[in-house]
């Protein structure tokens, strides 16, 4: 295994590499696999959809869930938590439907330290290849709708993204398939991606990638308890990490975490 890396799902993805010739493995955008809409993950507090941001095809080694899962959907919801609810008449459709909302076992809630919700979802291979598919279309009161501000719990609903294909592009890391340390000692595998005389040529190479596994590109301390099996993203999309941050999700360990 080289360092499986996803191509980053913006404007600058074929400036980093050129478009692969073989099929994607994944895609970015409001659509998500082919799921139940019961299934979809909810925000808890505020009841809506939280935003699909990528769906993928993983590599043999990434599958920590069991054979029969080959794949992730990623979910978020930007921004901190809360909670409000929605009486009334007119919103008999969407508490309705939020009542129908069915646990997946498949499915892991996590939160961050601002009390932001993600979700991580593992996917059997028809899940993946019958998708993409759109979210349910919004179920709240005309006056309701839109109502969310950047950076201020983005969801499936107002938060819409175009489906953009990602692929898995073998590269070059040293770190590949190692468990990454803060502090490597003696006899370490994991190598720095800093020098006495600062980044290392190697690790430039590899920083505007999202990517599985190898290097972790922190922005502070690293995340404790990352395995090998860790998928890293930048901002694309409506992600906000601050602005220039990165994120790391452990698909071994559950570990998740952002910095900016």
């Amino acid at each position: 295994m080289e360092g499986g890396l996803v191509a980053h799902p913006g404007p600058q993805a074929e400036v980093l590499a050129p478009v692969p010739d073989y099929a994607p493995s994944g895609w970015a955008g409001t659509d998500g696999p082919n799921i139940p809409w019961e299934n979809w993950r909810r925000h808890k507090g505020l009841g809506l959809p939280l935003m699909h941001l990528l769906t993928l095809f993983l590599p043999e080694e990434y599958r920590r869930k069991g054979p029969e899962y080959v794949g992730i959907a990623f979910f978020a919801a930007g921004g901190e938590g809360g909670e409000e609810t929605h009486d009334g008449p007119e919103w008999e459709a969407f508490n309705t439907d939020l009542a129908a909302v069915v646990e997946n076992a498949a499915t892991s809630y996590r939160v961050d330290a601002l009390e932001g919700p993600w979700a991580l979802m593992w996917l059997t291979a028809e899940q993946i290849a019958a998708g993409p598919t759109p979210p349910r279309p919004d179920l709240r009161p005309e006056e309701a709708r839109g109502q969310i501000e950047y950076g201020d719990g983005e969801n499936a609903w107002d938060s819409v993204s175009p489906t953009t294909r990602i692929w898995l592009i073998p590269r070059e890391d040293p770190n590949a398939g190692i468990t990454p340390v803060e502090y490597p000692g003696d006899g370490e595998q994991y190598e720095r991606r800093y020098g006495e005389g600062g980044g290392k040529p190697w690790a430039e190479n590899l920083s505007q990638w999202c990517h599985l596994g190898g290097t972790v590109f922190n922005v502070q301390g690293l995340p404790r308890g990352l395995s090998p099996w860790y998928l890293e993203i930048d901002e694309f999309n409506h992600l906000n990490f601050g602005g220039n941050g990165t994120l790391q999700v452990d698909l071994e360990t559950d570990v998740l975490d952002w910095a900016c």
